[in-house]
């Protein structure tokens, strides 16, 4: 009898149907495994950013200004230089440069671990499917207009129910509020570039509105699991929830009221 050096074809046929069911059993748990490993660090990033944000609301007894671009703000650039890029973001300092933090790498606590893969100059943007923090909470600094997102930022004494007012979120871009969550595009931001990516990832609502090219993954899908998102509360708490909760919803004359966590119960 001949000495066998290889398999059959039938040998091999079976050996790869049962690597086939092997791994159509082990990828979904490695994904998910995966999954949870970025929003286990997705969390680690919002707390630390949430550190350096009580730092400076004990020191200054405020919290950042969300964005500031008044001829105090752009005289001189921040240690790491302006965020974004002149094209698509304004100049000015940010609520991340306020709190002193300069790493913007991907490997920095700026960066979401679950962001989307981009293309072309959003890429190695930090304003861009990263985190936001509350407009609601971080106005846009002002000189002289008030109104619902304008003017100073708030105290921690202003806001109500701190446990369950939101203050960072995922985000299209660096800066969300209430009118995100209800498919309204952002008033203030004077720059049609950046409307289609004010919004808050894995809202339904998102499929009706024009989102940016790069980020419809996001924006429809979500960056976790069932289409939920990472998020630090005022109290400083972090959590994973699913986005739908977040939508604002329409009162009986049609207008959206934005509900108390986003507000802060004010």
């Amino acid at each position: 009898m001949r000495d066998r050096k290889g398999l059959t074809l039938i040998e091999v046929l079976i050996t790869t149907a049962v690597l086939a069911v092997l791994l159509a059993v082990v990828f979904p748990a490695f994904q998910s495994s995966r999954d949870s490993s970025r929003s286990v660090l997705c969390g680690a990033n919002l707390k630390q950013i949430w550190l350096a944000t009580e730092v400076y609301e004990q020191d200054h007894r405020f919290f950042p200004q969300g964005f500031c671009c008044l001829p105090e703000c752009t005289r001189s650039a921040p240690p790491q230089g302006f965020a974004g890029k002149p094209v698509y973001d304004r100049p000015g300092w940010w609520w991340f440069d306020f709190l002193g933090i300069e790493d913007r790498s991907a490997k920095g606590i700026l960066w979401c671990p679950s962001r989307r893969p981009m293309t072309g100059p959003l890429r190695e943007n930090v304003l861009w499917c990263n985190y936001a923090i509350n407009y609601s909470i971080a106005k846009w600094a002002s000189d002289s207009a008030r109104g619902e997102f304008l003017g100073p930022p708030l105290t921690k004494i202003q806001i109500l129910r701190p446990a369950e007012t939101l203050l960072y979120s995922d985000s299209g871009y660096g800066l969300l509020s209430w009118k995100a969550a209800a498919g309204i595009p952002n008033p203030f931001d004077n720059n049609p570039t950046r409307d289609d990516s004010f919004y808050l990832p894995g809202l339904k609502l998102n499929q009706n509105r024009p989102i940016h090219p790069d980020q419809q993954t996001d924006a429809l899908a979500g960056r976790h699991r069932r289409a939920s998102v990472s998020l630090a509360y005022v109290d400083g708490h972090v959590g994973t929830e699913k986005a739908e909760r977040f939508t604002v919803r329409t009162d009986e004359k049609g207008a959206p009221t934005p509900p108390y966590f986003w507000t802060g119960g004010r």
